[in-house]
């Protein structure tokens, strides 16, 4: 239950409008995220509560929408819906608004030169 807790806010975190803006003001995070530089000294946003690193800058991630679902589950791959038993994940599908994270992958993809698929 505290794990499930645990997802949940940082979901809701991951989710909000921008919250940091560097001293040198090009880089933006999400709430949740921080700016920092990392080795190269060129910044990224570090999650401050999921191991995610992601670039500056990124579009803001659409909601996970699921019916039926009793947690929208947040890991690294990003958010899921899912249902739980007796403590456990019972069953997980894809988020159900597939055209709106369809259109976030592919502006991800031209932001950053990178596959779409994923």
């Amino acid at each position: 239950m505290k794990i499930l807790i645990f997802c949940l806010v940082s979901y809701i975190c991951l989710i909000h409008s921008w919250a940091t803006v560097t001293s040198n003001g090009t880089c933006r995070c999400h709430r949740g995220f921080i700016a920092t530089p990392g080795k190269s000294g060129e910044y990224m946003c570090y999650g401050l509560y999921l191991k995610i690193i992601m670039p500056c800058n990124t579009p803001e991630y659409p909601l996970c929408k699921c019916t039926n679902a009793t947690a929208v589950v947040v890991d690294a791959t990003g958010p899921r819906c899912s249902k739980f038993k007796t403590g456990k994940e019972s069953e997980k599908w894809p988020c159900e608004n597939t055209e709106e994270w369809a259109v976030f992958k592919e502006r991800w993809a031209i932001m950053f030169r990178r596959s779409a698929i994923a």
